[in-house]
């Protein structure tokens, strides 16, 4: 409401009427006049940064488990249940991604974060499952960026990019002596996650997992052939799954003579690049149920790609503040 502040009814006004703000000012002759200006509401920060980056950290969680929602359901040894068990995958999570938030702020480390409205599935170190299994039961992992049409069926223009394999072991002469040597019962089940950046900095990336479990209608006493652990390993994948042999050859005696499980990207999806992933197992070889540990880490062969280099806390929290705050953002720790 305006106010008048000399004269009677002719007063010159102060204050606000409608979308006009009515000023006072003094002239030099010591007159005063009237000073009419358009009214402009100022918007209080309603949330702080803090704020932002906790919900920053959270939608990034979210879209992560949209994809691995199947693998958290299994991956913490100390949930009771799927639902816990997602619970703690959940939360153990958001606690490592907002400290990466507070520890790295002017800085990409563990993370790529996420700017408000654009890609929230940018990737990171994630903890994919916890538990007091000290081994895994699979030979090891293969990680390849290039041409990899070692791994049958043969895919024209086809990259094998991260998974685990399995020695064939010629020693072991049966299915049962073969899958005592890595500890394999057919209860056990191994997980695969991966993490997969589209170069195109306008696609989100993407979350795969892989589950690998045993066949039980191939029995212990089969022999050990490539037919048989073929039929034996069985697996189911969200996206790019494949499974086939790698064998030695007369240029390439280094091969292991391995059947692979994992991921592979094939011609038209060339801009899909693997940056990180891990494997666990889970077993009841014990009696109860024990789970490995696993992080998700870099792929060596793709540890060079560029990645992360501006989605840092500082750069992208500022997207989620409000009003927004230019960037970089001030540490509010």
């Amino acid at each position: 409401m305006a106010s008048g502040r000399v004269g009677g009814t002719k007063s010159l006004k102060s204050g606000k009427v409608g979308d006009s703000v009515l000023q006072i000012v003094e002239n030099p002759n010591g007159t005063y006049s009237q000073v009419i200006s358009q009214y402009v509401p100022t918007k209080a920060q309603t949330k702080t940064i803090k704020l932002a980056v906790q919900q920053m950290c959270t939608a990034m969680v979210q879209a992560m488990m949209r994809d691995l929602k199947p693998l958290g359901r299994v991956s913490f040894q100390s949930g009771a249940n799927k639902s816990k068990s997602l619970n703690a995958f959940s939360s153990y999570n958001l606690y490592k991604v907002a400290r990466e938030a507070k520890d790295y702020w002017y800085e990409t480390h563990d993370f790529e974060f996420a700017t408000k409205g654009e890609r929230m599935k940018v990737g990171g170190r994630w903890i994919l499952s916890s538990g007091t299994l000290k081994y895994d039961c699979f030979g090891g992992f293969f990680g390849d960026g290039f041409n990899a049409t070692w791994i049958d069926p043969q895919v024209r223009f086809s990259w094998a990019q991260f998974g685990v394999w399995f020695a064939k072991r010629n020693e072991y002469t049966t299915i049962g002596a073969w899958m005592d040597s890595y500890k394999l019962t057919y209860s056990t089940e191994i997980w695969i996650g991966v993490y997969y950046s589209n170069q195109n900095e306008d696609t989100e990336g993407k979350y795969c997992w892989c589950q690998i479990t045993l066949n039980t209608k191939v029995g212990r006493s089969l022999p050990n052939t490539e037919a048989n652990l073929e039929n034996l390993i069985q697996f189911k994948s969200n996206k790019w799954g494949v499974k086939g042999w790698c064998r030695p050859t007369e240029y390439m005696t280094n091969r292991r003579h391995a059947l692979c499980v994992g991921f592979r990207t094939d011609a038209g999806e060339e801009d899909y690049i693997a940056i990180m992933g891990k494997a666990f197992t889970i077993t009841y070889i014990n009696g109860r149920k024990q789970i490995s540990s696993a992080v998700m880490d870099w792929l060596k062969s793709n540890h060079d790609v560029e990645w992360g280099y501006w989605r840092y806390p500082a750069n992208c929290v500022a997207s989620w503040t409000d009003p927004v705050v230019p960037a970089p953002v001030p540490n509010p720790y």
